[in-house]
């Protein structure tokens, strides 16, 4: 009975120190055969080693090949500029008047307004948005009525024509230098328009608001107000003085 408890302690104790060689060419990556280890098992091993070594290299390379690229700035293929996307001398514009229109920044916003206020007094007349006045009171009343239906003529035409002036106008001052002004004075106009009673406004006044805003990035902030009136209406300095007396 002792010899054979002998033998199987020696039995696992060869295999647990095969195990530990294994494990340590494993981890080392080392071609040479340890003294206790079956050569095929070693050659085995150091494959294994190698494949996982140059697997890591070309993961390596890979990420360095993209790192760099980016890192060096190389050429991609990037957006090329709109129209629009410069800020323009007005007085060289040249083309067609839309043309023109849209190489003014944020000028395809408004042109989309005011198209969109066009198609807005369309829907505004003939589509059924009110709610006949003996429903009024109901809840969950449904509107059946258009706004010729809703109101008398005398009230219907100005709340359909005046949007529609007050969005041509913007489009009309685009290239005026005071644009973005008149741009937002007509955003919020047709905003409190359309939080009235003339909900498709609404979308005028976006595209009207989001043409400021591309004009701003681009431009940058436009002179106050203030001191545009000093510049207009102030006295003249001393220097100009000067000059005119001379």
């Amino acid at each position: 009975m002792a010899n054979k408890r002998d033998s199987t302690n020696q039995k696992r104790a060869r295999e647990n120190r095969a195990r530990r060689e294994a494990l340590e060419v494993r981890t080392k990556g080392a071609p040479a055969r340890p003294s206790r280890v079956a050569p095929k098992t070693v050659e085995k091993l150091a494959r294994t080693a190698d494949n996982k070594a140059s697997g890591a290299d070309a993961k390596a390379n890979n990420s360095g090949g993209k790192a760099g690229k980016n890192a060096s700035g190389k050429p991609r293929r990037e957006r090329p500029p709109k129209p629009g996307d410069h800020p323009v001398d007005i007085a060289t514009l040249e083309g067609s008047w839309i043309s023109r229109m849209m190489q003014v920044p944020g000028g395809t916003q408004v042109l989309f307004a005011g198209v969109m206020a066009i198609v807005a007094t369309g829907l505004m007349s003939f589509s059924k948005l009110f709610v006949a006045a003996e429903d009024s009171g109901k809840k969950g009343a449904k509107a059946t009525q258009t706004i010729f239906q809703a109101y008398s003529l005398k009230l219907a035409i100005p709340l359909l024509v005046v949007p529609l002036v007050v969005a041509a106008l913007a489009v009309a001052f685009s290239f005026h230098p005071q644009r973005r002004r008149i741009w937002f004075a007509a955003a919020l106009a047709l905003g409190l328009v359309a939080a009235s009673a003339l909900q498709f406004y609404l979308f005028v006044a976006g595209f009207l608001a989001y043409g400021v805003y591309r004009a701003y990035k681009v431009e940058g902030p436009n002179e106050s107000l203030l001191s545009l009136l000093r510049r207009r209406f102030g006295r003249p300095s001393v220097a100009a003085a000067d000059d005119v007396e001379n």
